[in-house]
């Protein structure tokens, strides 16, 4: 049960990153940077760990296409339906192990 814990905080954690990614791209997305170039976001990648979850990471984005307001509010969307399943998992977890001990007990 402890890597299903492990494993959900990972999920946690880049749905946290991706939130503030895509935060970061809306509240940047009409500024400039040095030489008048518009302001180039940011991406999450994510991997897929089967011992430990999810490793992420920010990267930035190819192209110059700016920045995608509505893509943006549903990445931050799923990000947070993800947030949510993966607590729920966590707590799903914490209930298991406490029926478990309350069995042995």
């Amino acid at each position: 049960m402890l890597s299903a814990l492990s494993i959900a905080v990972t999920g946690l954690n880049d749905a946290a990153l991706r939130v503030a990614n895509a935060t970061s791209n809306i509240v940047n997305a009409s500024s400039t940077i040095k030489d008048g170039k518009n302001y180039q976001g940011t991406s999450v990648v994510s991997s897929a760990n089967a011992t430990s979850g999810v490793n992420s990471q920010i990267v930035p984005r190819t192209g110059n296409d700016g920045i995608d307001l509505a893509a943006e509010l549903i990445d931050m969307t799923t990000a947070s339906y993800t947030y949510q399943a993966n607590a729920k998992n966590i707590k799903v977890v914490s209930e298991n192990q406490q029926r478990l001990l309350d069995t042995i007990a």
